[in-house]
């Protein structure tokens, strides 16, 4: 499974690798940490199985999973990740963006905290 995983937080990398990825060596796993570098990678890279996107991704202007989630709306239907999860503990930012998905097929917000 190709996964990628975005976030600003380190612990939330640490975390998602020891928590969901423990027992599943044979996960690809890309770690983004900006918008830019999530969207490089979607650009860049064949079609992800699973994206995990936070909202909140610092103080940049731009810099936040809105922008992503804006820019998976306009992806051609055979790059469109499969699977989405937005784990923001940003409940509004979470909605936002779950609503500019919402014609994707399988989209899951569901926060964690670390």
């Amino acid at each position: 499974m190709r996964i990628l995983f975005l976030d600003d937080n380190t612990n939330r990398h640490e975390y998602f690798e020891y928590a969901m990825l423990s027992n599943a060596k044979e996960h690809e796993v890309v770690h983004v940490y900006s918008a830019r570098e999530a969207i490089d990678a979607l650009i860049n890279s064949e079609r992800f199985d699973l994206v995990h996107l936070d909202h909140d991704l610092g103080s940049e202007p731009g810099n936040t999973g809105q922008e992503v989630a804006i820019f998976i709306s306009t992806m051609p239907d055979q790059m469109m990740p499969l699977k989405i999860v937005i784990h923001s503990s940003n409940h509004v930012g979470a909605e936002r963006m779950g609503a500019q998905l919402d014609s994707h097929s399988d989209v899951q917000i569901a926060p964690f905290n670390v």
